[in-house]
């Protein structure tokens, strides 16, 4: 009775002790899961608006982005079933040593195999991610049909059924490339777990027959009894590792996108004045991948209290030199001067500009915030707010709200 009495406890503890750790993984996963796509959305957020026009950083953004929503969580929950594989392999090599140790290299030799063929499959998964062309379009197509801005002229033009043929047969070639891997790999690995076993058989056919010639004892030839499932699990432990190399190599992208992340410098300790004049001289800006510059040889000078109009034929270039009088570009050449002074830092002119898009962006968040917003590194106050909204002329809207901050 006390014997039993233990290992019934011994076994209440141990389910104890595997709930919490459960629990603590999950906890782990979800911490880790924040670390790593805060490092995504806070490189994106401080990268500069040419970068967004760049193809080579959406195609890294996206795999960053992919990394960080799959890949961590996976990583953490294979370690832990790696870690225990591993020391079921080492208990049981341990045996081999006392028992036959000369068939611990065939049992590892026999799952060389499988190694070289997960391997190959782990690198062929990578290079169809980094073709992204496919999915991107997908999921562009799916914005589309979709997305509440163009269900007015997707509908105007009746254009549903052709963007979801459009995007059914975007997602049949990509499903169709995925086939093939999978069916090419499939034949590689069947190929590598035949190889495998031959080799197993092999084994024991020779020491069969050294044990008939009376080479081997039959004492050391028990140690066949084990071999098949030291080498399943040998194989089932390097399977593991090429999971977890895998997804290190997804994980790799994550770590390149957030390296090149630039920490913006911090703000003044003094809001930036109004400018009184903002001069630009021989002004020119080529946008990435064109062949030509969009502006050229552009001469402005601006004055505090001007209203000044940029007219002219739509793509003439009217919105460029604003983008690069608001610090949203740099220039490729000539000067641009602040109140005389190189406005050399495009933080510091954006800081003092009010920006109004054609295509603002609606911000789906309470009325306070939306306020907020249009200098959000300034220490908000509820007068300043109020002035805002009254000099904008929806204070009235904001006092039918029941209340400004969660309505």
């Amino acid at each position: 009775m006390p014997g039993a009495t233990a290992l019934v406890a011994l076994g209440a503890a141990g389910g104890i002790l595997q709930a919490l750790s459960g629990m603590r993984q999950q906890i782990l996963t979800d911490r880790v899961d924040r670390h790593v796509i805060s490092l995504v959305l806070r490189t994106a957020a401080h990268a500069e608006l040419p970068e967004f026009e760049d193809p080579d950083f959406h195609d890294r953004l996206q795999r960053a982005v992919h990394a960080s929503r799959r890949e961590p969580a996976k990583v953490i929950t294979m370690l832990v079933a790696m870690a225990q594989a591993v020391l079921t392999v080492v208990a049981m090599a341990g045996v081999f040593i006392t028992m036959a140790w000369w068939l611990l290299p065939l049992a590892t030799l026999s799952a060389l195999p499988l190694f070289k063929a997960a391997k190959d499959r782990r690198n062929a998964l990578y290079a169809m991610h980094h073709s992204l062309a496919e999915s991107r379009r997908r999921e562009y197509l799916e914005r589309l049909l979709t997305g509440r801005d163009e269900a007015k002229e997707i509908r105007a033009l009746d254009l549903g059924a052709a963007l979801h043929a459009h995007w059914d047969g975007e997602y049949a070639r990509e499903l169709d490339g995925m086939a093939r891997l999978i069916r090419t790999h499939a034949g590689r690995e069947i190929a590598a777990k035949l190889a495998s076993s031959a080799l197993i058989v092999g084994v024991i056919a020779a020491v069969w027959a050294l044990v008939n010639t009376g080479v081997v004892s039959l004492a050391a030839a028990t140690g066949l009894a084990g071999l098949w499932l030291l080498s399943s699990r040998v194989a089932m432990a390097g399977q593991m590792l090429n999971d977890v190399g895998q997804s290190l190599y997804f994980l790799k992208d994550l770590h390149a996108f957030a390296a090149a992340a630039v920490e913006p410098p911090p703000w003044p300790a003094e809001p930036a004045r109004p400018f009184k004049t903002l001069r630009a001289r021989g002004l020119t800006f080529t946008y990435l991948g064109a062949d030509r510059p969009t502006l050229h040889g552009i001469d402005i000078t601006l004055h505090q209290g001007e209203i000044i109009a940029l007219v002219g034929a739509n793509g003439s270039g009217k919105t460029t030199p604003a983008k690069l009088l608001a610090g949203l570009y740099a220039p490729t050449g000539g000067t641009l001067t602040r109140d005389g002074h190189p406005a050399t830092d495009l933080r510091g002119l954006r800081h003092g500009c009010a920006v109004v898009f054609q295509d603002f962006v609606r911000y789906k968040l309470t009325a306070h915030d939306n306020i907020v917003f249009g200098r959000v590194d300034d220490q908000p106050q509820n007068s300043r707010i109020r002035d805002a909204a009254e000099s904008a002329g929806v204070a009235a809207l904001l006092d039918d709200l029941c209340d400004a901050r969660s309505c």
